[in-house]
């Protein structure tokens, strides 16, 4: 296989390894607790991949700012990272870890943190207070990761907690969709929180708008007096009317898929409480720590990232899967999609000039063993391959023992196999390959702690990667041209007019119209 050289010896050191037996490497290093990585209620266990120290020592020359340490340090201070947009992107910051006074740009953070928070913490504890003859359902509209985090928060730490709301969640611009969020809920109880950094997410007000008729349809006299709006664009939104204390500011250096931490959790604070949604973010400051106090050497974010830029760039792994042993993170892999994908889809570097190396691995996977009997045949013997994450929980919140055990063994056994492997006995059917690397993470329990340090995992995971690829994580231009030629399509539906648009185009929407939608 001809691998291009970058002069770093990342390349060499990569051949060395990751074409070496799981087996044979795992011997030749005993023992292997290096491999083994605690953070808080988290366990990460790298002892079935290719990790090797030497992989660390050839990736320096790839990482900006003069090593990890400065790139961690560029992000979590407050430098412009985003460098096409001009901005930082202080997630961090959102969720209370060393918070600068202002951005490298001037731009204030520590008091826009501060506001938020306590905008934030008193709606929700006089919110929450209110009698059962007020509000009891919660409509969270927005788009992306201003959807996909909280949801994900809210359904995985139900089965702990009792929650205060009926919650539901929307962001496809699908009247099939809203309806079905809407079902069953009394437009007069219902409070309607809408997330828009921008508010001008062409989505989200859709949905907004059509949230605001069906309460004014439902006897709600001023449907804004109903609406909490989390956004950077405050004064917007109190042009639509919104009532100021229902409006939730955050930082423009926040991004979508990274903002949970801000008031865009609010919903996952209303449901639970606040000291349940303190608790997430104090579980992402567990490993903001874990990275920070690594400093230079492997921390499990990036150990992770240098292994998967590893298997994609000399083992050509275009995708990796992720499964969760554990029903309550059913959201965790569309969550992590948009949070990857949207970030290190790139083809150009930071600095303007082409990106030529491994693409970011397309993210899928599924739910313990339902996904067993789904695409785990693939894993094990296909032609091709895919490295994987095994997400765990040592204690449920169940008192079913038999079927927890039952479930940690599938786990822990398919992992096994992927690294080992058989020969079938002689029969080239029953043969599996093995040497196909698996990384287990091990929480614990599915407290708000433990699932907080898991998605801020991911993040420093994901900012790693990037820095590897040397390309801008925090823009999303490629979803900006779709969205843009949107307009004028739905313009020529409406009016027919398809000038401008491209002949297959133009063809689809007569077609359409001839149809009658």
């Amino acid at each position: 296989m001809t691998v291009p050289k970058d002069g770093s010896g990342f390349d060499q050191i990569c051949e060395e390894l990751v074409h070496r037996p799981l087996r044979q490497l795992s011997a030749a290093m005993p023992p292997r607790s290096p491999f083994l990585v605690n953070v808080g209620p988290l366990l990460f266990d790298f002892t079935r991949t290719h990790w090797h120290p030497r992989l660390w020592d050839a990736a320096r020359p790839l990482w900006p700012h003069g090593g990890w340490q400065g790139a961690f340090r560029a992000l979590t201070q407050g430098a412009l990272v985003n460098t096409t947009e001009g901005r930082a992107a202080l997630h961090t910051a959102a969720r209370g870890f060393d918070v600068p006074e202002t951005a490298a740009d001037g731009s204030p953070v520590r008091a826009v943190v501060a506001e938020g928070d306590a905008r934030m913490k008193a709606l929700v504890n006089r919110l929450r207070a209110h009698k059962a003859s007020d509000y009891d359902a919660v409509l969270h509209i927005g788009m992306g990761g201003s959807v996909l985090g909280p949801a994900l928060a809210v359904e995985a730490l139900a089965a702990g907690h009792k929650g205060r709301f009926t919650t539901r969640f929307i962001a496809n611009i699908d009247g099939h969709a809203f309806r079905r969020a809407i079902d069953g809920l009394d437009p007069r109880r219902t409070l309607v929180i809408a997330v828009s950094k921008s508010w001008t997410t062409a989505e989200t007000r859709a949905n907004l708008r059509l949230a605001c008729r069906w309460l004014e349809e439902g006897g709600v006299v001023v449907p804004a007096q109903s609406v909490i709006a989390v956004t950077a664009a405050r004064d917007k939104a109190l042009a639509d009317g919104i009532p100021e204390a229902h409006v939730l500011p955050f930082g423009e250096w926040v991004g979508g898929r990274y903002s949970v931490w801000s008031p865009v959790g609010v919903t996952l604070a209303l449901q639970y409480g606040w000291d349940v949604f303190e608790a997430f973010r104090a579980g992402g400051r567990l490993m903001d720590q874990h990275v920070a106090e690594s400093g230079d050497t492997p921390s499990a974010p990036t150990i992770a990232a240098v292994l998967g830029y590893a298997y994609a760039r000399c083992s050509k792994r275009a995708t990796r899967g992720v499964f969760a042993y554990d029903e309550r993170l059913a959201a965790l892999v569309p969550y992590l999609q948009q949070l990857e994908l949207e970030s290190n889809g790139k083809s150009v570097k930071a600095d303007g000039s082409p990106y030529d190396g491994p693409a970011m691995p397309v993210v899928w996977g599924g739910v313990g063993t339902s996904a067993q009997h789904a695409v785990f045949q693939w894993l094990h013997q296909s032609t091709d391959w895919a490295p994987v994450d095994f997400i765990a929980v040592a204690c449920p919140d169940h008192g079913f023992e038999a079927s927890h055990r039952a479930l940690l063994a599938n786990c822990l056994a398919q992992a096994s196999a992927l690294m080992e492997g058989t020969d079938g006995g002689g029969d080239p059917a029953r043969r599996h390959p093995g040497n196909r690397p698996s990384t287990i993470i091990l929480l614990d329990r599915l407290t708000p702690e433990a699932l907080g340090a898991l998605l801020a995992f991911y993040e420093h995971r994901t900012y790693a990667f990037g820095c590897l690829m040397g390309i801008n994580c925090f823009d999303q231009m490629g979803v900006e041209l779709g969205k843009r030629l949107a307009g004028g399509v739905e313009t020529a539906l409406e009016t027919g007019n398809v000038a401008g648009l491209d002949p297959s185009t133009a063809n689809l929407v007569r077609r359409l119209m001839s149809r009658g939608q």
